[in-house]
């Protein structure tokens, strides 16, 4: 057996890794849209990126909220969500 083809045995390759990062992003999605679906079918206010977004701002400074409402209007929570979504993506 040629040394490359031990290599090759041995280490796991990149198509390996990427197919494990592929499946926890999915795992992840999956476990989200659960969440989501059931938080709608049995109390909407407790969708897991709601109650992130209402920590989140519980946490925030008033003049930081002050901002956002000033610069964003009635769709300040909106683009509160889709940072959450966002960052839970990018992680």
């Amino acid at each position: 057996m040629r040394d490359e083809e031990k290599d090759q045995r041995v280490r796991p390759g990149r198509l390996r890794l990427a197919l494990g990062a592929l499946s926890g992003v999915l795992a992840g999605f999956a476990a989200l849209a659960v969440a989501e679906l059931v938080a709608a079918a049995v109390r909407p206010q407790s969708s897991p990126v709601i109650a992130v977004g209402g920590a989140s701002i519980d946490a925030t400074p008033a003049a930081v909220k002050d901002w956002a409402i000033r610069h964003f209007g009635t769709n300040d929570k909106l683009l509160l969500q889709l940072g959450i979504l966002a960052l839970w993506w990018a992680a």
